[in-house]
């Protein structure tokens, strides 16, 4: 059996993830040799009776793109942050709605188990979900100190001792020629940018080129975004372990005080040495570019195909249907909303405290509402210091 948390499991998981990434069409994929892009999903584990697990994947997406600050619409119709991590969590939302109408209506929902009492549901035993990324997500996450594997890097991993998990037993970290002829350690670099509020980075030779557990943005093409690095809202919900666990687990670990059912989670962070065909390093070309083309998305829903988003919108919409409905995928704020809604009325007379307010209309005020959640985001913005409450 494998176990869930090794590498092995790992690499189960990557395998499963690019067999189904290959399969797909070409439209929204980089060009081979041209073009790079992230891959991320969700997945779930079933423990089944002979003590092995289901696997399977749930939710999946690509991308690299944010759209810059004139781009974001306030009605809710364009995708702001087009990172394959965050569309997969976006689309795992969706099938979260659609397992809790299973629930709810049918008793019927493998991964859920539904209350009449309370109108809660609950996740039903030896059912775990995990996200794959296929290169380190943006922000804190990506600095760490380089070797000579990382320069054609698969993900090598740092542990948390700092010694590099390589057949090597001793391996030597990557030196950067400076020009006073001295060598120094150097670090993977993020192109996400400090917040223009707080600290900024040195940008000095080396290791002090970056400033770690700073909250960052993601950068834009020309425009500034104002969408969070995908290290930051990962950390709300390639592979150094070593700074992996800085971003993700050791930033928040002092959040308190939290609201009933809420916990500060620690994920076991597992290697996959499984290569992404369409990643940023399985190329020794030059000028290989994001792939501009788009994104894809995908949940395990039934009657969903497979979406292909370009800018935030539906691939192929006119310019004037841009802002309207035609142009909402599946996983922006407008249809997840409409979803909300369906479950909603699907579980008919709300019962939980913390969503008591059926009058309001938007999505601002639905989040709002749900007070539970709003003190836990609180008590996380509060814990990682230069968290900025406006951006998402």
């Amino acid at each position: 059996m494998v176990e869930i948390g090794d590498d092995e499991f790992g690499n189960r998981v990557g395998k499963l993830c690019f067999s189904y990434y290959d399969k797909l069409v070409k439209t929204g994929k980089p060009q081979k040799g041209k073009e790079w892009t992230h891959f991320a999903a969700i997945l779930v584990t079933k423990q089944k009776d002979d003590g092995d697990q289901d696997l399977e994947i749930v939710s999946m997406a690509t991308g690299t793109k944010c759209v810059g600050i004139s781009g974001r619409n306030m009605n809710g119709y364009v995708l702001h942050d087009s990172h394959a991590e965050v569309l997969a969590r976006r689309a795992f939302l969706r099938y979260l709605y659609f397992e809790i109408c299973q629930a709810a209506r049918y008793d019927s929902s493998d991964v859920l188990n539904y209350s009449r009492l309370t109108g809660t549901c609950s996740l039903k035993p030896n059912v775990n979900f995990h996200m794959f990324v296929s290169h380190t997500p943006c922000g804190d996450a990506s600095i760490f100190p380089k070797t000579p594997a990382t320069d054609n890097e698969i993900g090598i991993v740092i542990d948390d001792d700092g010694n590099n998990d390589t057949s090597d037993p001793k391996p030597k970290r990557q030196k950067l020629h400076t020009t006073n002829d001295q060598d120094v350690e150097d670090i993977q670099r993020t192109g996400a940018k400090c917040l223009p509020t707080g600290p900024q980075d040195l940008h000095l030779p080396g290791v002090n080129y970056h400033i770690t557990k700073l909250i960052r943005l993601k950068p834009g093409r020309g425009e500034p975004t104002r969408s969070l690095s995908c290290s930051d809202k990962i950390a709300k919900c390639p592979f150094s372990k070593t700074a992996l666990h800085r971003a993700i687990i050791e930033r928040i670990k002092d959040v308190s005080n939290l609201p009933p059912d809420y916990r500060v989670n620690t994920p076991d962070l597992v290697q996959s040495t499984c290569v992404f065909a369409d990643g940023r390093f399985t190329t020794s070309l030059t000028n290989v570019l994001p792939c501009p083309s788009g994104t894809v998305i995908w949940s395990a829903v039934p009657e969903t195909s497979i979406e292909v988003t370009v800018q935030g919108k539906k691939q192929g919409v006119t310019k004037k249907a841009g802002l309207t409905d035609k142009a909402a995928c599946s996983v922006c704020k407008k249809k997840l909303l409409d979803q909300f809604h369906v479950t909603r009325l699907t579980i008919n007379k709300l019962k939980s405290e913390s969503l008591k307010l059926e009058n309001q209309r938007t999505y601002y005020d639905w989040k709002t509402s749900a007070v539970y959640y709003q003190k836990a985001k609180t008590q996380l913005q509060n814990a990682m210091k230069d968290w900025p409450p406006s951006l998402s």
